[in-house]
């Protein structure tokens, strides 16, 4: 998908291992506010994961005025 649109993938990892670089935790709007564009307002968003982080990563976005048909997400939860 990177070679057919403009998309930045960014990996958020709860436990990373010892040697991850990226980043670590939960997305929170620090996270988003490093990697979002300047004019992220235009943008569509995707996101998949756990309840709670959906919800959490959704209410940082309406926050800072990202419209919801702007948003688009695939939650998930393991049994």
């Amino acid at each position: 998908m990177k070679t057919r649109m403009s998309l930045e993938v960014v990996h958020v990892l709860e436990k990373p291992p010892q040697e991850w670089t990226g980043e670590k935790g939960f997305i929170d709007r620090e996270v988003l506010d490093r990697h979002l564009p300047e004019n992220y307002g235009r943008y569509e968003y995707f996101i998949s994961g756990p309840t709670a982080m959906m919800d959490l990563t959704e209410s940082i976005l309406r926050k800072k005025k990202i419209s919801t048909p702007s948003i688009y997400t695939e939650r998930f939860d393991m049994v």
